[in-house]
């Protein structure tokens, strides 16, 4: 039995330089089928919790209406365009949607203030993550589930 070559499911990836931080509008609602399936879900009552549990368990989240991408070169010199799938990214939208009045223009400048302009100003550090299933589907598998940005420190203190 032929051996399958080691995968790698999560990693700590440090951009050699960030080329553009950007948004794309996707489907604004959720699609059906996967509503209707986890509606069946909470229809399955467990012996350990309410009603009430269940219902707040199965709860449908709003969707986001973009994505978030970082566009960056390796130390080799190749480029990649990476989707941000942190939930702080996320979070930080809908913050700065309701900051803005519903508008989303707005929110996005903030959001872009955040992701290029002040995190750019750290030392800044990519975790990625990958699902097993997506392996065999690209080249690069690997989506950015987190930023680690610990603060530029130019000169180290002595004592």
């Amino acid at each position: 039995m032929a051996k399958e070559p080691p995968y790698r499911s999560i990693a700590i990836f440090k951009p050699t330089k960030i080329l553009d931080f950007y948004s794309e509008q996707t489907e604004r609602d959720w699609p059906k089928d996967k509503l209707e399936r986890i509606q069946e879900k909470a229809k399955q009552l467990s012996l350990f919790q309410t009603v009430e549990e269940i219902t707040e368990e199965f709860k449908v989240v709003q969707k986001l209406p973009y994505v978030f991408k970082y566009k960056f070169e390796d130390d080799q010199g190749k480029e990649s365009n990476i989707i941000i799938e942190d939930w702080e990214a996320g979070a930080l939208y809908l913050n700065c949607l309701r900051n803005a009045n519903g508008d989303e223009g707005k929110a996005l400048e903030k959001v872009r203030e955040k992701y290029w302009n002040d995190f750019l100003r750290k030392d800044l550090y990519l975790f990625l993550g990958t699902r097993k299933s997506d392996h065999h589907l690209a080249l690069n598998p690997f989506s950015i589930v987190g930023v680690f940005y610990p603060p530029v420190d130019n000169q180290g203190k002595l004592f």
